[in-house]
């Protein structure tokens, strides 16, 4: 089988400093290709993470400033970049997962299964997101290259129907991009949903102050097998994950 080096990375990401998290896209791309990774996943909601208010800082996909930096960064390393933002369109707004290749803006993936916090807890002011944003279409295909993919974000992995739909998609590879104070799927969930799947899996999540709470990260890759191939060593710190990921035809 074919393999493809990809990873997947833990970083802080300051609330609304776009240019901030940007730039350390820009230099973590860079370290992860000069370990001759393909494929670059980050976080949701790596440029803005949690604002108050997100409509200032939303942007349209693929045409605003900063889907346009996320694809120079990924033709500078000629690598696939998957980056969480927040979309506007129409006087909406999406948690989005934007991919970007060598060739530009590939694909982008709407959050389906939107966080709903419990009023009165230490979430529900700051990261109740149904709240500001609207629901997407659940996981779809698209290609990275020549790489089946689809992707769902953090509480979609909540949902069986995601996880269903996500397999109807056949694709060679899955990403999770997640933003959560603690990992809660855990490791081990990861590893069932791989098995359950019969495909890789990828999953990243923040680490740093977010809102009220300290994210630990968690970044891990686990094959179709749902055996592990790399995770991070050192949480609630940067650090990037990588692993050869075999990907069936």
């Amino acid at each position: 089988m074919p393999s493809i080096r990809v990873a997947a990375v833990q970083m802080d990401s300051p609330v609304a400093e776009k240019e901030r998290n940007l730039d350390a896209v820009a230099r973590l791309t860079a370290e992860a290709a000069r370990r001759e990774a393909r494929i670059v996943l980050f976080h949701e909601g790596v440029l803005m993470d949690y604002p108050d208010d997100p409509r200032p800082v939303a942007e349209p996909v693929p045409g605003g400033p900063s889907t346009q930096r996320l694809a120079q960064i990924a033709k500078d390393n000629n690598v696939y970049l998957g980056v969480g933002m927040a979309e506007s369109e129409n006087g909406r707004l999406y948690i989005t997962q934007v991919f970007c290749g060598p060739e530009g803006f590939v694909a982008k993936y709407r959050k389906t299964w939107i966080w709903r916090a419990e009023p009165g807890s230490v979430d529900y002011a700051i990261r109740n997101e149904i709240k500001h944003y609207n629901v997407g279409n659940g996981p779809e295909p698209f290609r990275l290259g020549d790489v089946r993919a689809t992707c769902l974000i953090c509480a979609d992995g909540s949902s069986d129907r995601a996880w269903a739909q996500a397999a109807e998609t056949d694709p060679q590879i899955v990403f999770w991009p997640n933003n959560r104070h603690r990992f809660r799927p855990g490791w081990l969930e990861v590893m069932d949903r791989a098995r359950q799947l019969g495909r890789p899996l990828v999953a990243t999540n923040r680490v740093g102050r977010s809102g009220t709470g300290i994210c630990d990260g968690g970044a891990i890759i686990v094959d179709g097998e749902g055996r592990i191939l790399a995770h991070s060593l050192h949480p609630g710190q940067e650090e990037i994950v990588i692993a050869d990921v075999h990907r069936r035809d």
